[in-house]
């Protein structure tokens, strides 16, 4: 039999059921419902029943409106929230059960949950959120999280973007960061990072946020949006080159600024400027060498030393733990420059040009003479200055203006030249020699990489430097 008040409803339907089990029976029904909730942004307009008295004794917000001065109607137009959400929300108060398929769920639910003051939920969407966080959704999250002050979550999220900016950095979440919770992330010393992709990754989100506030797209403006995170970049930390090359000229610096910029990196002292220089504590970098025990000098070359080897970086079985390697650094060994018509000098500096390409897959074979002919593609080229400073030193680690990701397997091309820049040196011909020399083959393993080199033994290549994620 059926209900007389509703025919579709059973008849003695709240027979040996309890109250919890009575208000699940009511969710979504139009059954004894008092109230409708409209939404008229949504197409097809959505309309859900529901009954005052279970929504009151839940939710403050809701008793006022059904028993304050001005009570509702029979029905209330939703506009702020999602139908989706609103379901999701008095399901949890009918029934005190909830469930997500989606972090974005969870996000609007919890928007419904602080606004009609029913904390329960609210942390039960928070919860679910703190176990789902991904590169893709992080970003989004911690803005959430910043909003509603949700010490946890917070804590959770910027643990995640700390060890994943390589990732979170590239995702549309990221451009999409309010600017207060971008200069929050900005602030952590402890993005594993390097300096100028952090600059680069802060520049797309300006350009951003540019485009949301209808101002073209400049140097100054894209300072204006980025505000006090600007402050939180690490220029000090920026290599030489790259700041040369491309911060100096993007317009987000004044004159005064990069002037100051470029007196710090040549000076010694390294006098203070008004942006942070607190270096970031990154993933530290593992030394993978070529070189010979003992210290034993190389042959002289006449004007430059240059060589090209190839060398496969492999992921070993511990390949869960390793996502992502990167080229950070070379070692170059040191190098002596002779005159015939003088004494031995040291050089105040050497010029060194470096090229890194990528072959084909599979060319590992130590016989391969047509090396250096095959088809390649330039991945970094550089050319810059450093210097030499004692005769003892073996080798001079270099850092590359940008570091670069490796693809497990593949073999890579990388050629160094080094060129004397001794501008005392007027008379007779010039050579270099090199303090040291390598293996000409060599297969190394080390934390969660198998790396394979094979190149000349007369050449300035010491080590790589790998960074892995």
């Amino acid at each position: 039999m059926m209900s007389g008040l509703n025919p579709e409803v059973p008849l003695d339907w709240q027979l040996n059921k309890s109250l919890l089990e009575c208000t699940s029976q009511l969710f979504l029904s139009s059954h004894l419902s008092d109230i409708t909730f409209i939404f008229p942004n949504e197409h097809p307009i959505v309309n859900i029943p529901a009954h005052k008295f279970i929504l009151g004794i839940r939710s403050p917000v809701f008793e006022t409106m059904f028993c304050g001065a001005l009570p509702a109607g029979e029905t209330v137009k939703i506009i702020d929230n999602t139908s989706s959400a609103f379901k999701a929300m008095i399901k949890f108060m009918y029934t005190d059960r909830s469930e997500f398929n989606s972090s974005s769920e969870a996000i609007e639910t919890m928007q419904a949950a602080h606004k009609y003051r029913i904390p329960l939920l609210a942390e039960i969407c928070a919860s679910y959120m703190e176990n789902s966080v991904t590169t893709e959704n992080v970003c989004c999250i911690l803005d959430q999280a910043f909003l509603y002050d949700l010490t946890r979550l917070q804590t959770r999220c910027r643990k995640f973007i700390d060890e994943n900016a390589s990732q979170v950095f590239r995702t549309e979440g990221f451009t999409m960061l309010t600017p207060s919770t971008l200069g929050l992330i900005l602030e952590s010393d402890d993005l594993r990072l390097d300096e100028c992709e952090v600059y680069q990754a802060a520049v797309v989100w300006a350009g951003s946020e540019c485009s949301r506030q209808e101002l073209r797209v400049t140097g100054e403006n894209k300072r204006k949006v980025l505000g006090d995170a600007f402050y939180q970049l690490r220029f000090p930390h920026i290599p030489l080159q790259t700041f040369s090359e491309v911060v100096s000229r993007e317009g987000l610096l004044t004159n005064e600024e990069v002037i100051d910029l470029f007196r710090y990196h040549a000076s010694e002292t390294k006098k203070p400027v008004e942006f942070c220089n607190n270096a970031r504590r990154s993933l530290p970098s593992v030394m993978i060498s070529r070189m010979q025990d003992g210290f034993r000098r190389n042959n002289m070359s006449k004007g430059c030393r240059t060589e090209a080897i190839k060398f496969q970086v492999t992921f070993t079985k511990k390949r869960e733990q390793v996502q992502q390697a990167r080229l950070v650094s070379l070692g170059l060994l040191n190098a002596v420059i002779r005159c015939d018509m003088e004494d031995e000098y040291f050089a105040n500096s050497h010029l060194v040009t470096i090229e890194l390409e990528y072959l084909s897959m599979n060319t590992e074979s130590d016989s391969d003479d047509d090396f250096f002919d095959r088809p390649s593609k330039d991945l970094a080229v550089s050319s810059f200055c450093f210097p030499f400073t004692s005769k003892e030193t073996k080798c001079i680690t270099v850092d590359l203006p940008k570091p670069v990701d490796l693809t497990d397997g593949r073999w890579y091309k990388l050629s160094v030249t080094i060129y004397s820049s001794h501008k005392t040196m007027l008379k007779g011909k010039q050579y270099i020699q090199l303090l040291g020399s390598a293996i000409k083959s060599k297969v190394i393993l080390e934390s969660g990489l198998k790396v394979g080199f094979q190149g000349s033994t007369h050449g300035p290549i010491h080590s790589i430097y790998l960074r892995t994620d």
